[in-house]
């Protein structure tokens, strides 16, 4: 998120344009959510000890319920067709796969829950 709010104007990021329309779209509380809980890992966080840290996914659920105020897949469309023409495949990967599987989300509004 740094890289793209951050950024020297100057250097080109593929997909900063398409990545602060979706920011914009899930809102201030949303983004403040998810930086908080990424904020308060220590250090030493591994895939490893976060896969065994229920708090963590469910501190994710909480974030993803917060930012749920608004519909955002089009931006979110736009992001994701961004990167897969701008990004490898290996710069694409998930940095800890299966880290918080187990949410479910209902997309039929009503709530998002830990299985």
């Amino acid at each position: 998120m740094n890289a793209v709010h951050g950024a020297d104007t100057a250097m080109e990021i593929p997909c900063k344009e398409e990545a602060e329309g979706l920011f914009d779209c899930l809102g201030e509380s949303c983004i403040v959510c998810f930086v908080e809980i990424f904020e308060d890992l220590d250090e030493d966080s591994t895939c490893e000890s976060l896969h065994d840290d229920d708090d963590f996914c469910n501190l994710i659920n909480g974030c993803i319920v917060e930012c749920g105020a608004n519909d955002c897949t089009a931006p979110a469309v736009e992001l994701e067709t961004c990167v897969e023409t701008n990004y490898s495949n290996a710069e694409r990967e998930a940095p800890c796969p299966g880290l918080c599987d187990k949410l479910k989300e209902d997309f039929s509004g009503e709530t998002y829950k830990i299985a």
